[in-house]
């Protein structure tokens, strides 16, 4: 990353090149301050989808995979939701990439059952997620894949996450109402319902439907996204059904994933353009690293966290 465009700025009697594009600067006369403002210069790279998939297997399968999946990028998220028709006998799902799931959370009402589960992929390419089970039943998997996110905390520490939703109905629609801690979180939900044939699964509106598995004898539901900016207080997440009569019972698991964190270092450079003595500025805004720039031209490698506004004073 390279910050261009010198601008020279003049304030009383001291007077700096720095080299960036300055969106605001002022001049305190009884302090002797100068301030200059740097806006936002680089990014992370953003929450986003890199794959998904679906599995709906019969009345005897003790597994059931999606087909392959193919990813672009690496470090993703992946998260499982494992649903059956009998009771929670999931054993940890497997994957064509030998990673390994933890178990994350489950919720249950009268023959619906559903369990999620996460792993961190470091490799990209094809996969082929599992879900697997202790006996026959009616199965069904639904895998989103995110990349972007943080791979060591991975979910929002709100204490509303995750959420669970029941419902014994019947009814068409199911709600969950969650917060979130963190401004940028990927918030997925995965539902599932007995419904009879002919429903159709739909995620509010402002959500992306991912999944919508239509119907079969395998558990039937979908799975729903949505990419946030600033954090959530009590906002409802739903799903529903069309064209499904009365409805049936319902069970949900909304989950809120985290964007990556991390560091970039920025070259800083600052100079005198009069005859004034050098002058030390003092960064803020990102954790910089080092906090003080001495202004004689020498090129300073700053630490600062991403997104940030970087303020020298």
């Amino acid at each position: 990353l390279s910050w261009n465009n010198t601008k020279s700025v003049s304030r009383g009697h001291l007077a700096f090149d720095w080299s960036d594009i300055i969106s605001a600067t002022s001049f305190n006369n009884v302090t002797k301050t100068l301030t200059m403002t740097v806006g936002n210069s680089f990014n992370l790279d953003p929450l986003a989808i890199d794959g998904n998939g679906k599995g709906n297997c019969g009345a005897t399968s003790t597994s059931c995979a999606t087909p392959a999946i193919t990813t672009a990028n690496a470090n993703d998220v992946i998260y499982v939701f494992c649903m059956t028709t009998t009771s929670d006998k999931f054993t940890v799902p497997t994957d064509t990439a030998s990673n390994s799931y933890t178990s994350r959370t489950s919720a249950s009402v009268s023959s619906r059952f559903v369990h999620s589960y996460y792993a961190v992929w470091t490799s990209s390419g094809s996969i082929t997620p599992q879900c697997n089970y202790t006996s026959g039943d009616r199965v069904s998997i639904f895998v989103v894949i995110v990349s972007g996110a943080d791979t060591s905390t991975i979910f929002d520490s709100n204490a509303a996450i995750p959420k669970t939703a029941t419902d014994s109905g019947p009814v068409t629609s199911i709600t969950a109402t969650i917060s979130t801690s963190n401004a940028n979180d990927f918030i997925v939900s995965g539902a599932t319902s007995n419904i009879g044939a002919g429903g159709t699964f739909n995620c509010e509106a402002g959500t992306t439907t991912l999944i919508d598995s239509g119907t079969g004898a395998a558990p039937k539901g979908a799975d729903c996204y949505s990419i946030v900016s600033t954090t959530q207080s009590s906002i409802s997440v739903t799903q529903s059904c069309s064209s499904c009569g009365t409805g049936g019972i319902w069970v949900m698991i909304v989950d809120a994933i985290i964007q990556g964190v991390s560091t970039v270092t920025q070259p800083v450079a600052c100079t005198m353009s009069n005859s004034a003595t050098q002058a030390t500025i003092t960064l803020s805004g990102g954790s910089p690293t080092p906090t003080t720039v001495l202004c004689n031209g020498t090129s300073v490698n700053v630490t600062v966290n991403p997104s940030i506004t970087l303020t020298a004073t």
